[in-house]
């Protein structure tokens, strides 16, 4: 309590004044209540009298008064609510009791100054919980508090703060409660993933889990690969792990897989098939196949291992196994008989051996079919590619199917060149007829016959098929062979005067040598002989033309 006073005078028996007293009668959190009184005193033993005199606290209005009494006397008083400092702090407050009186005359305006409490105050205090502890905290009423305790843990992770009041709480966060606070830390331990590669392997175990400070037991499954047996696991930090080994390392490891071969499959060495007879001798139209494989199985690591038999399919039809035995060698087959000679097969072979019977080696390889360039049949028909067919007279194949029947005729035949010794079919007529019907069946560029002509037997040779047909001047229109003889019949001079007077036409050759082969020639081929035109040249009788009506009654060239 503060109390002030201020004497109005003293008319010699004590002193009479004005006072006024405050003090905080309560704390209200944000602000303080304060009780302010005011009035006058007299320290005399008599009563003073005064024609006038009031009394004013702090400007709420004057309260007379004629007569002071001996004493203190109160002549005001009200309570006032003081609002604290922004910060929570004590605020100050001043107040005034106005007094005036007419004996003693005078008038005085005493002040009292108060100081309120302060904002109460809460403390928050942290605890670590295995890990640092920060420094408290103090939370002041009706103003939050940012919360900036921060705890470190090795081997955990901070996660936040229980509060004692049942609440959750993270750094930075905002306490507004008014009231003691006590925060403990919430930690979680940390984990790392062990993860697996197979590495080339199939069923790699599942991930683990690596807790701090906890020493994990590698899993005793381990992934498998064919023809490799596993051997232990390489980790990412460089070490080598086993399982149902220990991982203690703090941190996330990857493991590799180790292998070691367990198995080496067999070797196909070599491999070939082709088209053979019954025996196996190779032929290109035959309908059998024989298969020579060559084979070796490995025995570094089984020195046992041997071979057991060699499936063989052809076309993806099972023909059955060859049996084996030994390390290496050579085994053959002959299958078949109803091959076709011109179609290609594919052959595949599977290899085994007495360690992985159910794991074999395969390869496969191309029994050819008959692929001639050209292949004339007997009746004189022609097929490119495969063997020649007696339902065309030309054709082309491929894998033994016909992919392009050529018409019988001069242009088909023009492309083809053979070279055969056609004279039996000259001498029975069927060279004639061939011609005339315009399929020149069995007669190709090159072929040849013997023709005895005025006593000498001559060779004449086809050099082309109806290459007049619908030419000249007058369409010739007949299906004709032009031949050539392959040497010449004779040479002559000119004439007489051996000069080159009259030109060509005036000639010994031309007068006299000519029509006389011409008659020659009409002899050997009779009524086959078909006529053109007369040109002549200063070799005898070089080129000429036959058909079936006939050749030619003289000579062309």
């Amino acid at each position: 309590m503060t109390r002030v006073n201020n004497d109005l005078g003293n008319p010699g028996y004590g002193a009479i004044g004005i006072w006024v007293e405050a003090y905080e009668t309560a704390n209200n959190g944000t602000s303080s209540t304060v009780h302010v009184r005011g009035g006058y005193y007299n320290n005399s033993p008599y009563n003073i009298y005064a024609d006038t005199a009031y009394v004013s606290l702090n400007g709420r209005g004057n309260v007379s008064f004629t007569t002071g009494y001996p004493g203190d006397h109160v002549t005001d008083e009200f309570d006032v609510e003081v609002a604290h400092n922004g910060d929570g702090s004590a605020a100050s407050a001043s107040y005034s009791c106005y007094g005036k009186s007419t004996f003693p005359k005078n008038s005085v305006n005493p002040t009292v100054s108060v100081k309120t409490s302060a904002n109460p105050r809460y403390a928050v205090t942290y605890a670590g919980n295995g890990g640092t502890t920060p420094s408290s905290q103090t939370k002041v009423y009706g103003i939050s508090l940012t919360l900036n305790g921060s705890s470190s843990r090795t081997g955990y992770t901070f996660q936040g703060w229980s509060g004692s009041d049942g609440k959750t709480y993270s750094n930075g966060s905002s306490f507004t409660g008014n009231y003691a606070l006590t925060l403990t830390a919430v930690w979680q331990i940390n984990t790392w993933q062990v993860s697996f590669n197979a590495n080339g392997g199939t069923n790699a175990p599942g991930n683990q889990t690596k807790t701090y400070g906890q020493t994990l037991t590698i899993t005793t499954s381990v992934p498998t690969r064919t023809l490799y047996d596993f051997v232990s696991w390489s980790g990412s930090d460089g070490a080598t792990y086993y399982p149902g080994g220990s991982f203690t390392g703090n941190y996330a490891l990857s493991l590799t897989a180790n292998w070691k071969l367990a198995y080496v499959a067999p070797t196909i060495t070599s491999l070939a098939a082709y088209h053979c007879t019954s025996d196996g001798t190779a032929a290109d139209d035959g309908t059998y196949i024989k298969v020579t494989i060559g084979w070796k199985v490995d025995t570094s690591i089984y020195s046992d291992n041997q071979g057991s038999g060699i499936l063989v399919k052809c076309d993806n039809v099972t023909i059955g196994t060859i049996t084996i035995s030994g390390t290496s060698g050579t085994a053959t087959l002959v299958f078949g008989g109803s091959y076709n000679g011109d179609n290609t097969s594919t052959v595949s072979v599977y290899l085994y051996d007495t360690k992985q019977p159910g794991l074999g080696v395969s390869n496969s390889v191309l029994a050819q079919g008959a692929t001639y360039l050209m292949d004339f049949s007997p009746d004189g028909n022609v097929c490119f590619g495969g063997a020649a067919e007696s339902t065309y007279q030309i054709c082309t194949k491929k894998n033994g199917t016909i992919t392009w029947p050529l018409l019988a005729n001069a242009g088909s035949h023009n492309s083809v060149f053979r070279g055969k010794d056609i004279t039996a079919n000259v001498t029975d007529g069927s060279f004639y007829t061939n011609i005339k019907n315009g399929t020149f069946k069995d007669i190709y560029i090159g072929d040849y016959f013997t023709k005895t002509v005025n006593g000498t037997a001559f060779v004449f040779r086809v050099a082309g098929l109806d290459v007049y047909l619908h030419r000249g001047s007058t369409e010739f229109t007949s299906h004709h062979a032009v031949i050539v003889p392959d040497g010449i019949f004779g040479k002559f001079k000119m004439n007489s005067s051996n000069t080159t007077a009259g030109g060509y036409v005036a000639t010994a050759m031309y007068t006299n040598v000519l029509p006389t082969w011409a008659g020659y020639l009409a002899t050997a081929f009779g009524s086959n002989l078909l006529t053109i035109k007369n040109c002549y040249q200063m070799q005898l009788a070089v080129i000429f033309l036959v058909a079936g009506i006939g050749m030619i009654q003289k000579l062309i060239s």
